[in-house]
């Protein structure tokens, strides 16, 4: 780990990008890498209300085959119950949320930045994500949902205006594409199935049966703040490795839980005005900085003359924008028709 935060600091002084950053990148040294967290980053909905709606809803069919017992033969929840059950696993995980927030907000308010104490104070507290997850899939409510199922309802999702665009338009083997999400990988995929085919999805990999999901997970997704962050290394170190070339990344989030990745990325990009997160930054010397306003803007004035020089990662700075049509811009530029901001 410290080798990777002295790889990662390292580039605290060197980090120098072109604007728009795809076009300009020299594809000889440089490879670009996208980070995006998905519930709420991507969609205007969050994963868990659309799995809870599907299990009540499954719940409430008149199968035969399922009254009185499950897929397993154990007693099925009825519907009513089971809406009870996520009320009560939604107020837990809210009111953890709240003293997570109090905690991390204890001592005095950074005068600059300072990321080791950012990031020792992620380490001592327990953010309540991962935990919450855990609790819901050892609940059993999630049991007997089927495959077919959640990719309907992936398909149905309601993403952010310009997202699935962007994604179709970032696709390219020479770009390196990740979507993080707590929940279901294959809710995620099939979510963003028309947008990049080159997209890597880190999430929960279900275990099924005849298209049943058996309450198994065989894989867990990176759910902590602590967790995502050394994934994220792990990631941009193991491409620069793999490609021989120097790694520009830009993470998007929209949680407390992707600050320290926001913050590792050479740029980290919030989507939305998250209350959680903007206290838990401007507490620890974080600046943000409208992405339109600072950036975007000029460099429609630029695109016919000189580019504009950026300078990131790890600075304390992160750009907040209100549409995926914002990121669109700072990252293919030319693409872009200006009226579409």
């Amino acid at each position: 780990m410290g080798l990777e935060m002295d790889f990662f600091y390292s580039r605290q002084s060197e980090q120098i990008l072109i604007l728009p950053i795809y076009p300009n990148l020299d594809a000889k040294k440089e490879r670009l890498m996208l980070f995006a967290d998905f519930d709420f980053t991507c969609t205007s909905v969050a994963s868990l209300e659309i799995l809870a709606n599907i299990e009540i809803l499954s719940a409430q069919k008149p199968d035969q085959q399922l009254q009185g017992e499950d897929r397993d033969g154990h007693s099925q929840i009825a519907s009513i119950d089971l809406r009870k059950t996520w009320e009560l696993l939604s107020q837990q995980y809210t009111l953890e949320n709240d003293n997570f927030k109090q905690k991390i907000l204890l001592g005095e308010k950074a005068v600059s930045f300072d990321y080791g104490r950012l990031y020792r104070a992620f380490e001592k507290l327990s953010y309540p994500d991962g935990e919450a997850v855990s609790r819901i899939f050892d609940s059993g409510v999630l049991k007997g949902i089927s495959l077919e199922d959640i990719k309907q309802a992936g398909k149905c999702m309601i993403l952010h205006n310009g997202c699935l665009n962007f994604f179709e338009k970032v696709n390219n083997p020479d770009v390196s594409v990740t979507v993080m999400s707590c929940w279901s990988g294959d809710l995620t995929r099939s979510a963003l199935s028309g947008g990049s085919d080159m997209l890597k999805v880190d999430g929960n990999e279900f275990s099924y049966a005849d298209g049943i999901f058996t309450g198994e997970v065989t894989c867990q997704a990176h759910q902590s703040v602590i967790a995502k962050v050394e994934y994220f290394e792990d990631m941009v170190l193991k491409n620069a490795k793999e490609h021989g070339l120097i790694p520009r990344n830009v993470y998007i989030g929209d949680s407390v839980s992707d600050l320290l990745c926001l913050l590792t990325a050479d740029i980290g990009i919030v989507v939305g005005s998250n209350k959680s997160l903007i206290e838990v930054g401007n507490h620890y010397g974080i600046t943000f900085v409208p992405l339109y306003a600072a950036v975007v803007e000029e460099q429609i004035k630029r695109l016919e003359t000189d580019a504009w020089i950026w300078k990131g990662g790890m600075c304390g700075t992160l750009y907040t924008v209100t549409s995926w049509t914002e990121i669109h811009a700072l990252i293919l530029g030319r693409d872009l028709v200006s009226k579409e901001l």
